[in-house]
């Protein structure tokens, strides 16, 4: 926008004089004016240095305290011929704003004068010395000096004009805003972790940004934790040069991979920014085995060994084993710094890289006949929990103790013995198809028998029935009762078998026969 100010100064008559001459011309500014009449010029004016005289002029108005520009000349009053003199031009800017294009002209004497020197350095034109000064400040003085010669006696007159442009200025500030973006994700996180959110928008340029707005549409797999939208759209206002505002939020990931995200700013005029940043999302994936004694017997041990392995991408945090101690066992040890408490054992294992595996083992008793059913489980921050089970068959152990002991001994020939025969399953499994025979020797008569099962005797051997089962803990008895028919050290014999047993058990108590 240009705006220009008009101001109509009147023309103003300068009387100067030098060496006490009187007469000068008249000035004025460069503002269109009409030249009042004219008036006679004024005298020069002794000023205090003593043989100097000075005139002045004031523009526009002549009036010192209303005027803008101030110009006042002074040289000696008197000077000798051929010789070098100096004279000098003050000029002041009284306003309170800048004059420009500022000239002043200093009417040389027609004939008589010789200009040696100017400072600063004058254009000579049409017999006049013109002072072109460009743009003075407020209150800003300039003192022009001019060297020069009276080429013959007589008087000098020279007289000095000047003038300067009213400028009104307007000063309209462009501007310019820069809209920039900065946007940030954390690098990786694993699937259950929340993912923080930040985008700043700031205005680096001069200007107000206004109407800013700010859009972010998530990738496929991204939401907002709070409300599961999948787009972001806020309205930022105005944003002042240097200022920024920063958009910040909760997102979720809905299943792993890695997403790339874009946000867009805009503003008015047409103002753009983008800002992208990528996360990876991963996850710890666990896969347990567990292994242990196929078979075993009872009161022996059965050993456990239990794997995990992160099968993931993502490290599983807190890893924890936990085996439970089955029913009808008992806790015997573990590794690992496994803790035993109410009936399971617990192992924490720390963190799981991707790849990695931790292998922990648990020993138990087998208390008695049974299958055991034994099941481990795994789980660690943002991993799903995993079991494994393991089976073992436990059996028994028959083990039949068999003893023979006679009620008398010695035994007078003549007399009757018994013979007590007992089996006692020791084991931990039922004995099964016992049978029992006893052999009696020439001096041993056979009377009778009893027992568990039927005996029989034929050609001095005694046969027993055999007895079908026989459970852990218990007992069974046959009797076999002889005479003595002679004197002897005899010898009775039982020889005892069982479907468990690959060889016989032959048991033989010694009794004294006498007469």
């Amino acid at each position: 926008m240009r705006v220009t100010h008009t101001l109509s100064i009147p023309a103003l008559v300068l009387a100067c004089g030098l060496m006490g001459l009187a007469g000068c011309q008249s000035s004025q500014s460069t503002a269109t004016a009409e030249a009042p009449k004219s008036k006679p010029a004024p005298k020069p004016v002794k000023v205090a240095q003593p043989g100097m005289v000075s005139t002045a002029i004031a523009l526009p108005t002549g009036d010192k305290r209303t005027s803008g520009l101030y110009v006042e000349k002074m040289a000696p009053a008197e000077v000798s011929l051929n010789q070098e003199y100096t004279y000098t031009i003050r000029v002041t800017n009284l306003a309170s704003t800048s004059l420009s294009n500022v000239k002043v002209v200093d009417q040389l004497p027609s004939d008589g004068f010789t200009v040696t020197s100017t400072e600063p350095a004058a254009r000579q034109a049409d017999g006049n010395l013109h002072f072109d000064l460009g743009t003075m400040k407020p209150g800003q003085v300039l003192i022009l000096v001019v060297k020069g010669k009276a080429t013959k006696v007589g008087e000098l007159t020279n007289c000095v004009t000047g003038s300067y442009d009213l400028v009104g200025c307007l000063t309209v500030a462009v501007t310019q805003p820069d809209l920039k973006m900065t946007k940030t994700l954390p690098q990786q996180v694993l699937i259950c972790d929340d993912i923080p959110f930040t985008a700043t928008v700031s205005n680096n340029g001069t200007g107000v940004a206004r109407n800013v707005k700010f859009v972010d549409n998530l990738p496929d797999g991204l939401v907002v934790k709070d409300g599961g939208k999948s787009s972001l759209s806020l309205d930022l206002g105005d944003l002042m040069p240097g200022k920024s505002k920063t958009v910040t939020t909760t997102l979720k990931a809905k299943r792993t991979g890695t997403f790339k995200n874009t946000a867009n700013a805009s503003a008015a005029g047409g103002l753009k920014a983008t800002a992208s940043d990528s996360v990876k999302v991963l996850q710890p994936v666990l896969a347990i085995t567990k292994t242990g004694t196929k078979t075993t017997y009872a009161g022996r041990n059965i050993d456990y060994t239990i794997t995990v392995k992160n099968t993931g991408d993502g490290v599983a945090k807190n890893l924890m084993v936990n085996d439970g101690v089955p029913a009808g066992t008992t806790y015997v040890a573990s590794n690992m710094n496994g803790a035993y408490a109410n009936g399971s054992v617990t192992w924490k294992l720390g963190d799981l890289q991707p790849g990695q595996t931790k292998t922990v083992k648990m020993t138990v008793k087998a208390n008695k006949i049974m299958t055991v059913h034994n099941a481990a489980a795994a789980d660690a921050d943002c991993a799903k929990a995993v079991t494994a089970k393991a089976t073992t068959e436990v059996k028994g152990i028959p083990a039949i103790l068999l003893e023979v002991v006679d009620v008398e001994d010695p035994i007078e020939v003549g007399s009757n013995v018994t013979y007590v025969i007992t089996a006692t399953n020791q084991g931990s499994a039922t004995g099964t198809g016992i049978k029992i025979n006893a052999m009696l020797e020439k001096a041993q008569q056979y009377v009778s028998s009893t027992g568990a099962t039927k005996g029989t005797h034929a050609g001095g051997k005694v046969t027993f029935t055999p007895l079908a089962k026989l459970a852990p803990g218990a007992k069974a008895s046959w009797k076999v009762t002889v005479k003595a028919a002679e004197a002897g050290d005899i010898r009775f014999t039982v020889t005892m078998n069982t479907d468990q047993l690959t060889r016989e058990v032959r048991e033989t108590e010694a009794t004294n026969f006498y007469k």
